[in-house]
């Protein structure tokens, strides 16, 4: 076969390879995102200690993290958390996750890989679409305030940063977020709706800046934290992407059509 489909079965194979893994393990691995230490779950000393763990109490909402990841590689649909609360949990367990995976035995000397290179990238891009979603349902109140924040100051009563963004009237609010409600639909796997004709403009230009607002490390904006990990990032901006893709797309059929009817009128008026 060519490349390009070798490449492609690869990359399904290891989908159902992490899935399997996942699966076949799920008890065990939640118990090392809750594990308190002092040890590891087979009494060694703890590895990967700049990765933060979640809570023991949270053990029943990082299995259904677990869960959802792994309707997410066998491509389904998937529920995201019920709760703000729990999709803080979420986004805290999946990040801690996609950390702790090894794909190759150089990632980490002295523990062996967990699962094949193709596994690890397929089970650290759904973590990555977990934790945008959970991300981004704990926190879209905010996120749609700061959007359609008019300044001078931000929505904690500092200075705004990345100000060369440009960022929508309140009158937008509405509409802002309804694209947010998509935004994580479509990371849990399925598209629930487009933007109405007064709409397309607005979820375009909102796509724009929260694809550029979005910091994946503490060094792309000096003064604030990271909002999500590299993965996370990737995904939500993928997303966004189509939604700024159809946004354009909408923009030049719209502006062909007009076009088209002025040739018509013209010709008419001949």
């Amino acid at each position: 076969m060519s490349s390009a489909a070798a490449k492609a079965l690869c990359t399904l194979l290891g989908q159902f390879e992490a899935a399997g893994k996942l699966m076949s393990n799920r008890a065990k691995v939640v118990q090392d995102i809750t594990n308190p230490g002092p040890k590891g779950l087979n009494g060694g000393a703890l590895t990967q200690l700049d990765l933060t763990r979640v809570d023991g109490k949270h053990s029943a909402s990082v299995d259904r993290m677990l869960t959802a990841v792994c309707g997410r590689l066998l491509g389904k649909v998937v529920a995201g958390p019920s709760t703000p609360e729990e999709a803080t949990v979420w986004a805290q367990a999946a990040m801690f996750e996609s950390g702790r995976i090894q794909g190759s035995a150089a990632e980490m000397p002295g523990r062996a890989p967990d699962m094949s290179s193709y596994a690890a990238t397929g089970l650290r891009t759904a973590l990555g679409q977990i934790e945008a979603a959970s991300k981004l349902m704990s926190n879209r109140e905010r996120v749609v305030q700061d959007i359609t924040n008019p300044g001078p100051q931000n929505i904690d009563g500092k200075a705004l940063t990345q100000t060369q963004l440009k960022r929508l009237d309140r009158q937008h609010q509405a509409s802002v977020d309804a694209m947010m409600k998509e935004v994580c639909s479509r990371l849990l796997g399925t598209e629930t709706s487009k933007p109405s004709l007064e709409q397309v403009q607005v979820w375009g230009e909102a796509a724009r800046f929260f694809s550029a607002r979005i910091q994946a490390s503490a060094g792309a904006c000096p003064g604030r934290g990271a909002d999500m990990s590299s993965g996370a990032a990737m995904a939500m901006r993928t997303v966004l992407g189509q939604i700024i893709r159809f946004s354009s797309e909408s923009k030049m059929s719209s502006a062909a059509a007009a076009a088209l009817c002025e040739v018509v009128a013209a010709h008419k008026g001949s």
